[in-house]
């Protein structure tokens, strides 16, 4: 009789770790179908992020390279109205349709430096709006030289595209300076590189 018992008790406890080692078995196989699924999760999320990077990253250079071309347009029409002011010193007579001419280039060059904020701006999110809130005494030209040295413009590609001498630029640059409250030491260029 006791080894009867015995024997039903050696063959319950057998089920049970056979039940035992089957749920367990099954616990693990849905804990690696789980990590397969979290880690195809995170991968195709890694991919997303790659692709939203990338046209990310496309977005910008074509909105660069659409800001150079407007920078391009604004120095020719520079160029265009020095010509003109040139002719003008010269005393060379000007017919009403070369005068009206010339107005109607001046309001184009106007209307591309509105186009050059509104580009510079869609690329460089809150620029402006970071300098103003820190530096309450910066002007709308204050603002466009920041701009231009984010570009890294020489001084003479400054004073082409805003139509000023070089001269200016630099007062313009020691003046913009002097509102941002830099030190001797503190370079310009990176400062405004590093808003």
């Amino acid at each position: 009789m006791i080894y009867y018992k015995l024997q039903i008790s050696l063959v319950l406890i057998f089920i049970i770790l056979i039940v035992v080692s089957y749920l367990l078995n099954n616990s693990n196989k849905r804990g690696k179908e789980m990590l397969i699924i979290k880690e195809e999760d995170f991968e195709a999320l890694e991919k997303q992020k790659k692709t939203e990077r990338a046209k990310f990253e496309n977005d910008i250079e074509q909105k660069e390279n659409q800001l150079r071309i407007i920078m391009l347009q604004v120095l020719k029409k520079n160029e265009l109205l020095n010509e003109i002011k040139a002719k003008i010193e010269e005393k060379d007579p000007l017919s009403n349709q070369q005068l009206l001419k010339m107005l109607n280039q001046h309001f184009e060059q106007n209307k591309r430096c509105s186009d050059f904020d509104l580009c510079y701006e869609s690329i460089n999110k809150n620029f402006y709006m970071r300098i103003k809130e820190n530096y309450s005494e910066i002007n709308s030209n204050d603002l466009k030289i920041c701009a231009l040295i984010k570009l890294n413009m020489s001084i003479k590609e400054m004073s082409s595209i805003l139509n000023i001498s070089p001269d200016s630029v630099k007062t313009a640059r020691y003046r913009l300076r002097k509102k941002l409250q830099l030190t001797t030491e503190q370079n310009l260029s990176d400062f405004i590189l590093s808003i």
